[in-house]
């Protein structure tokens, strides 16, 4: 005759026959609840009892292990939140599964913290059996909560960054178009003879450096205004070969200036839909930037094409210095200048490739750069289907 089993823990009392290699199993089952690092709670699925926890589950919740036995599922939850979690019990009983990947739990101390729960129901002796592995989760949760917070503090920090440039750019445009226009009326002799040559070479210069100011001031505002979203897009339809031609013949004083042909090719009549201002900025910036990295006698090319989806793809291409592969990665990050190129030489603050972007992505279309040392740069705006058509 058989003898009785212990119900807390499923040993067999010895003298069975069966005791030994029950004995194993049992002392297999307890090594790996206890070795576990998760902590692991056994409860009868029909009632939410729970009949066993391991160390682990003991140091999770404060206290000790044989503490848990016999409290509800639930009970180990704050108080108002047991509701939902009976429930959660018992759909994972009638699902034989269950997932919570982001749970409060509350220690006998009172104290409160996040685990992810993983169960299964399983029968064992006869009595279906919900095992549950309690993860402790509250380190991962503060690390999270403080990449959010490191993240907003960096957001404001750049926020505050952007309105500030855009402040002191307002502020630094006023009386630097004062300075153009005095030296302009200097330069022209308007009102009669400065009295000396040097003068009006002082007056040249101060005239092209107040541009040249003038230009990156306009710039930082540009991309100001992107940064905090407060570019709006008034599209119309417009004649691509038209505007590309336009493009060229604004910046035909530089291509003579530094001896330098540019040559404009489109497939079929396209419309595309865009904002014409930005349109034409984001041309400009490209070709700007084309015609200062080429070399006299060079080349500057482009062209636009419809590619197989539909989408218009414009292209800037020229044959300059080029871009070094580990510059291209961030390229079009702002402020992005060369550390050994002179600012105010080259005409540019590193942020006409940012602003084109932005204002491209704004579009719904992406920009992508190709280029080698040595072999020059081909910069592609692609914009989407919807919004290309044709005369």
């Amino acid at each position: 005759m058989a003898l009785p089993v212990n119900e807390a823990r499923g040993f067999l009392l010895k003298g069975d026959d069966r005791a030994g290699p029950v004995r194993v199993a049992e002392e297999k089952h307890r090594a790996i609840l206890e070795t576990s690092g998760d902590a692991i709670v056994l409860a009868n699925a029909e009632t939410g009892l729970i009949v066993e926890a391991n160390d682990r589950a003991g140091v999770l919740f404060a206290c000790d292990a044989s503490e848990l036995v016999g409290m509800h599922q639930s009970e180990l939850h704050p108080s108002e939140q047991r509701d939902r979690y009976r429930w959660d019990f018992r759909n994972a009983r009638n699902a034989g599964r269950m997932l919570l990947p982001d749970v409060t739990i509350q220690r006998r101390d009172g104290t409160v913290s996040s685990v992810e729960i993983t169960a299964r129901t399983i029968e064992i002796d006869g009595v279906l059996t919900l095992v549950g592995f309690y993860r402790d989760i509250s380190h991962r949760k503060a690390r999270e909560y403080e990449l959010i917070a490191a993240r907003e503090a960096a957001r404001a920090a750049s926020d505050s960054k952007t309105r500030f440039l855009a402040n002191m750019s307002h502020e630094l445009r006023t009386p630097l178009n004062a300075i153009i226009g005095m030296s302009e009326l200097i330069r022209s002799e308007l009102w009669g003879a400065v009295g000396h040559p040097k003068y009006a070479e002082y007056a040249t210069d101060i005239n092209d450096s107040g541009l040249h100011l003038l230009d990156l001031i306009n710039d930082i505002l540009d991309f100001s205004r992107v940064e905090m979203g407060k570019v709006t897009l008034h599209d119309e339809d417009i004649d691509v070969t038209d505007l590309l031609e336009q493009s060229r013949r604004t910046i035909a004083g530089l291509l003579e200036e530094r001896d330098l042909t540019c040559v404009v090719r489109v497939s079929g009549s396209p419309i595309l839909t865009a904002d014409r201002r930005a349109m034409r900025q984001m041309l400009l910036n490209l070709l700007s930037n084309a015609v200062k990295h080429t070399p006299p006698g060079g080349r500057v090319t482009i062209t636009s094409d419809v590619d197989g989806q539909g989408g218009l793809a414009i292209v800037v291409e020229d044959t300059g210095r080029g871009i070094p592969a580990e510059r291209l990665e961030w390229i079009t990050e702002p402020f992005n200048v060369d550390e050994e190129i002179s600012v105010t030489r080259q005409g540019g603050a590193g942020l006409g490739l940012a602003i084109t972007k932005r204002l491209v992505e704004r579009h719904g279309g992406q920009i992508s750069i190709d280029s080698s040392e040595g072999f020059g740069t081909s910069v592609r705006l692609s914009f989407p289907p919807g919004r290309v058509s044709f005369s």
